[in-house]
């Protein structure tokens, strides 16, 4: 079973309590893959993942794959505010990523999740 995790290195800057952190957010992912087509599309987050993670506003991101194997991967995000994610996710359609990603590899809707962070211990 692959499982690739990627993760940035915290900045003091994306904690709860430090005043220059607007609003951080978490943001999940789910994406199921077409199965012939799911090295490529590993190959191809591989190439991708450095330039999310020096996106201003990154703090983490974590990539995984579901244990059952299902071709069900999530990407779990941490970002300074919902305007650093509107920012990136901007940056990704105007180069057609998103899209480009969504008809190739894409078996069915990806779908978002945005969280608060409610506590952090």
């Amino acid at each position: 079973m692959f499982n690739l995790k990627i993760k940035r290195h915290h900045s003091s800057s994306c904690g709860v309590g430090d005043s220059s952190c607007e609003a951080p957010i978490f943001v999940a992912l789910t994406v199921k893959i077409k199965h012939h087509l799911k090295e490529e599309y590993l190959n191809s987050i591989r190439e991708l993942m450095p330039k999310i993670k020096s996106f201003e506003g990154c703090c983490s991101i974590y990539f995984c794959e579901h244990q059952e194997g299902l071709g069900e991967f999530e990407f779990f995000s941490k970002w300074k505010s919902r305007e650093h994610y509107n920012k990136y996710v901007k940056w990704r359609s105007d180069e057609n990523i998103v899209e480009d990603f969504e008809k190739k590899y894409f078996e069915s809707e990806p779908v978002w999740r945005f969280l608060d962070l409610k506590s952090d211990i």
